[in-house]
């Protein structure tokens, strides 16, 4: 479904939540990296 784009939806949904805009993939996972190698 994500790959062929049906759910193209975008929301304010995170930002309205945490107050903060959303990051990318990319940026969580570089941030995140140190767990992933504990």
């Amino acid at each position: 479904m994500f790959r062929e784009s049906v759910i193209a939806e975008t929301t304010s949904t995170v930002e309205e939540l945490t107050g903060k805009a959303p990051r990318s993939l990319t940026e969580w996972l570089t941030d995140n990296l140190d767990v992933f190698r504990a």
